[in-house]
């Protein structure tokens, strides 16, 4: 993916629920991930969307990237129905999670490309974080 030009974040090694782990479990899931990554930037998605403020501060060195929507493409529903979610709550400068897992490959092969179609057709242009940051 990288030798692709994809931009690639921490997402912890083992996906742990940052409410749920201790700081230093936590801390040391992030830099498992980083050290088999190795990642040269420093950007941190906490899985869940989850972090508690003091995994914030030991992580001081990573910019953290949450969402506002989620594409549901992991769940039990319909395709369309996880489409037609993501195409109304998305806004000008929203961070949209789509999963590329077993789980959720029927409904993403489903839901990407027609999202990607709509969004451009609302005149929305996909962009990346810059790679300096």
């Amino acid at each position: 993916m990288k030798s692709a030009g994809h931009r690639v974040a921490n997402h912890t090694f083992h996906h742990s629920n940052g409410w749920k782990t201790d700081i230093t479990t936590y801390e040391q899931d992030v830099e498992d991930c980083r050290n088999v990554m190795k990642a040269d930037n420093l950007l941190f998605r906490p899985p869940y969307g989850r972090i508690k403020r003091n995994q914030i501060k030991v992580l001081s060195t990573y910019r953290i990237v949450m969402w506002d929507v989620l594409s549901y493409d992991f769940a039990n529903l319909s395709a369309e129905r996880c489409l037609k979610g993501s195409l109304g709550a998305v806004r000008d400068g929203s961070i949209i999670v789509f999963h590329d897992s077993v789980k959720a490959e029927k409904n993403l092969r489903f839901i990407l490309p027609r999202f990607l179609d709509q969004i451009e057709e609302r005149g929305y242009i996909p962009s990346l974080i810059p790679a300096n940051t």
